[in-house]
């Protein structure tokens, strides 16, 4: 894992363990994040479960994906999403046991300036609409 985000990096983020009781782990999702990072021609930051992130100083994981996000040229999410009562307009889990989400409302605020494509490999995230400008949909009316 990076410890501080490179301007124009792609940003990997992968969560395979460390959800609540009644979510499974994402088996393959390092190996998804490997395999793309084969790929990746330029800088890449990973931002992966808790590695390199264990004992006292130990940060959530979306406090270190918030960190590196609002700079990277290109973002893929292989952790799981959802879209519920609570978010109707969907959600991705970051995992750490504690429920910790990004929420749609918080991935607009956060408006991803740099970002020329955000990918998300999460269970829901397709859900939505096209309309507008916009070639895709991820979380139902992202925009």
């Amino acid at each position: 894992m990076t410890s501080s985000p490179t301007p124009g990096s792609e940003l990997l983020i992968g969560r395979k363990t460390g959800y609540p009781e009644n979510w499974k782990d994402l088996s393959k999702a390092h190996e998804e994040i490997a395999c793309i990072k084969e790929f990746c021609a330029g800088s890449v930051d990973v931002v992966i479960d808790s590695e390199g992130n264990e004992g006292p100083a130990r940060r959530p994981m979306k406090e270190r994906m918030l960190e590196h996000v609002q700079t990277a040229s290109w973002v893929h999410f292989a952790v799981h999403g959802q879209i519920s009562r609570a978010f109707p307009r969907g959600s991705l889990l970051l995992g750490d046991n504690d429920m910790a989400r990004w929420n749609s409302d918080e991935i607009s605020a956060a408006g991803l300036p740099c970002a020329r494509s955000v990918v998300l490999s999460a269970c829901q995230s397709g859900l939505g609409t096209l309309g507008g400008e916009v070639q895709c949909w991820g979380l139902h009316g992202l925009s």
